[in-house]
């Protein structure tokens, strides 16, 4: 038989898909004045249909903060961007030469 997915990861020990005390556990908070997340009619329908990673506020897995505020906390995203940028633009010149 196959795990139950609904409400849990492969790697939780719990295999009903109910946490229970104890239990590492991963949660993800949204931007719930988002406009693309209003109205709510369907709360799991709107996040799928309409949702973006733009909306995602927190991310805790087990136990620990890996999004604040929408910003990565194990890196630094001013270097990351930076560094993306100056890998872009070696490519644009190699491509235009």
């Amino acid at each position: 038989m196959g795990d139950l997915v609904r409400g849990s990861c492969p790697s939780r020990p719990s295999r009903d898909g109910h946490p229970k005390k104890g239990d590492p556990a991963d949660l993800v908070l949204l931007d719930h004045d988002a406009p693309n997340l209003s109205p709510v009619i369907d709360g799991f329908g709107i996040v799928v249909h309409s949702g973006s990673g733009a909306n995602v506020r927190f991310v805790f897995c087990e136990g620990e903060c890996l999004l604040r505020d929408g910003r990565p906390t194990r890196v630094d995203a001013s270097e990351v961007i930076a560094s993306a940028q100056a890998v872009a633009e070696r490519l644009w010149a190699r491509a235009l030469a």
